[in-house]
């Protein structure tokens, strides 16, 4: 089996790069893009809460990266366990967090334009490069998941994306309570 490198090939060469990470031919550290994503999340925070002054800002986002560490790294690995038990799934947290941790290497571009656009201002119109960027984003997060669970938990990828339909769902309702909460 061929050595990947999981930030080049698992764009367009999803399963075989899953494959050979599984297989220990190839070293993917699923703790950096995790971490970048969350530096991802800082920014947004960092928008929305510098009207509060500093102190309450730094709390925020110290909150906001623990939480999300906790959730990417120890709940959605459970949440996704123990939905695919209804279908028999088959893998362990070790394999789930791989593919969790490989599924935010396309978050890392919206990292990229938050740091570019901090550095430079806005090169270009942000709203519809924004727009575009996050939908192909999401595009390559949901392939690269439901392709990562498929393979772990013993699925087809219909089964898979229902999976994880279910399994996201706690993450949807608490998220649309807070945004309801919010207007």
């Amino acid at each position: 089996m061929t050595k990947y490198n999981p930030y080049l090939s698992i764009w367009f060469n999803t399963p075989k790069t899953i494959d050979s990470i599984l297989t220990g031919k190839s070293r993917f550290t699923l703790y950096l893009p995790i971490i970048l994503t969350l530096c991802s999340l800082w920014f947004s925070i960092l928008n929305d809460a510098i009207t509060l002054g500093l102190p309450l800002t730094i709390g925020m986002m110290i909150i906001a990266f623990a939480l999300g560490y906790l959730i990417l790294t120890h709940l959605l690995p459970r949440l996704i366990i123990l939905t695919g038990k209804i279908w028999n799934g088959k893998s362990g947290i070790p394999e789930l967090k791989i593919i969790i941790g490989l599924a935010q290497i396309p978050m890392l571009l919206i990292l990229t334009e938050q740091i570019i656009f901090l550095l430079f201002g806005e090169i270009l119109p942000h709203l519809a490069a924004n727009i575009v960027l996050q939908w192909l984003v999401w595009i390559f997060y949901l392939r690269i998941m439901i392709i990562g669970v498929a393979k772990v938990q013993g699925f087809n990828y219909t089964i898979a994306l229902v999976n994880l339909i279910i399994s996201f769902s706690p993450i949807f309702i608490i998220d649309l309570i807070i945004l309801l909460n919010k207007g």
